[in-house]
């Protein structure tokens, strides 16, 4: 039990926000607004999950099932990648496109569904969007230093090391909370 509370506890959310770093990159100007506008990270981090998600789920098949001319026995088990189902295009227009700012905000999947949702997604959601924010704040122009590695475990996956460079921000003055 305490290694699965480790693993979905921390894991999943270290994970999560090194792919949203990752795409950030790739965002300068959405990044730049995260540090800005922690209502936007919500949305941000919201459409990260939509496009990936460091979680995968399994499934042992009880039968016998073809499909597709296909038959997949008894016993196999099945690994469905969450992440890709966010990009549907018959379920999201652009769907490879990254855009916080969508209109159809069909809740993403990374989280689970029915009895095998995620309990803590809410606590994982907050945490990830403060830290968006809160390191938003303090680097700017950030840009790959190097290729990112990625994980090879196939459950809770992610990016494995990240080199980023990055500009500080300026020096700001401490705000109670």
């Amino acid at each position: 039990m305490l290694v699965f509370l480790f693993g979905a506890g921390y894991d999943t959310s270290k994970n999560l926000l090194t792919l949203l770093m990752d795409s950030m990159i790739a965002h300068p100007a959405i990044w730049k607004r995260c540090g800005q506008d922690f209502d936007y990270c919500r949305k941000v981090v919201r459409e990260q999950l939509r496009l990936t998600s460091p979680s995968n789920t399994y499934r042992v098949t009880t039968r016998d099932v073809t499909w597709q001319d296909v038959t997949i026995p008894a016993g196999t088990m099945l690994l469905f990648p969450l992440g890709i189902s966010g990009r549907d295009p018959e379920l999201f227009a652009r769907p490879l496109e990254f855009d916080p700012d969508r209109t159809d905000r069909t809740a993403p999947l990374a989280f689970g569904r029915g009895m095998h949702i995620c309990l803590g997604q809410f606590l994982a959601q907050a945490n990830v969007e403060e830290a968006t924010h809160l390191i938003a704040q303090r680097i700017t122009n950030p840009r790959h230093a190097g290729p990112p590695s990625w994980r090879s475990f196939c459950g809770v996956w992610g990016i494995k090391s990240l080199p980023i460079a990055f500009d500080p921000a300026p020096a700001r003055a401490h705000q109670p909370a």
